[in-house]
């Protein structure tokens, strides 16, 4: 399977350095200390969940809730498309820009420390076609520090621990604006740092949900992206998702997406409309009120 580095270096005129691979069983330990320290969050007091319709939800996990994602949490910051930090969670089939088929499954989980601090977890990147592998760990921290009417402005902070490629990470501001109870616009702006080459990369995600029933939302997403710091990606799809169950202590969200990652791109990419590189996602998240 692709790496998330090989996809940049058929995207881009110059190489990137080869890849490297921690052994599986390193990796798959990592995963088990992390899964372990999520099941500890379970001994926590039981709390309510306030888990209503997903326009309505904030930006940071409510207390004492544990999330288990199989699907993209938000349409921002942890959504990202053609990037290699904040990979979206969830199955994912497209095309890369070489040509080739892809397939990658991520499961993740968070869990809210306080109303306004989140933390969580990639945990199983699991890369299928078109060749298996285990990819990069991802940990992360997400305060919440603005907090007015429909407003919400926090801080993220991402670690990509170097279990397929390179040593990373993010640092972002994710923004939310509740529109109205029944439309919000997800954005924010995220600087992804790689170690191994010292290089950086830009992230300016933009979604826009409307819900549409209490259950089913949708909405366009793009953005710009600059990968380097040398080119210009605009992606452009559409996502939604439809709430099966919830209530003060469960939500069960059924998520979908449909992404040209660089559908407009200036620099080495080659074409400036690229329609043939796309990917669709399908998922699930359940959070519980602990």
């Amino acid at each position: 399977m692709r790496t998330k580095n090989e996809e940049y270096v058929a995207a881009e005129a110059s190489a990137y350095p080869e890849t490297k691979r921690l052994p599986c069983s390193m990796a798959v330990c990592t995963a088990g200390a992390t899964l372990l320290l999520s099941a500890l969050c379970l001994s926590a007091p039981p709390s309510a969940s306030a888990q209503g319709p997903a326009v309505q939800r904030g930006l940071t996990l409510p207390a004492r809730t544990l999330r288990i994602d199989v699907g993209p949490s938000d349409d921002a910051i942890l959504d990202g498309v053609g990037m290699e930090i904040g990979n979206r969670r969830g199955l994912r089939l497209g095309r890369t820009p070489g040509g080739n088929a892809s397939a990658v499954l991520n499961i993740g989980a968070a869990y809210g420390i306080t109303d306004n601090f989140e933390i969580g977890s990639l945990l199983l990147p699991i890369d299928f076609a078109p060749g298996a592998g285990f990819g990069d760990l991802e940990f992360y921290g997400r305060y919440r520090f603005v907090h007015s009417g429909g407003f919400e402005l926090g801080l993220h902070i991402t670690l990509q621990v170097p279990t397929n490629t390179d040593l990373g990470f993010g640092f972002a501001l994710p923004m939310r604006y509740r529109i109205s109870n029944a439309a919000r616009i997800d954005t924010g702006v995220e600087i992804e740092l790689l170690v191994d080459d010292t290089r950086a990369n830009l992230d300016l995600p933009f979604t826009v949900l409307f819900q549409a029933t209490r259950a089913f939302y949708i909405g366009p997403r793009s953005g710009v992206m600059s990968p380097r710091f040398s080119e210009l990606w605009v992606p452009l799809g559409l996502t939604g998702g439809y709430t099966v169950h919830a209530s003060r202590r469960v939500a069960v969200d059924l998520t979908g997406a449909f992404t040209w990652p660089a559908f407009f791109a200036t620099g080495g990419f080659g074409d400036a409309v690229n329609p043939g590189y796309f990917e669709a996602l399908l998922g699930v998240n359940l959070a519980f009120g602990l």
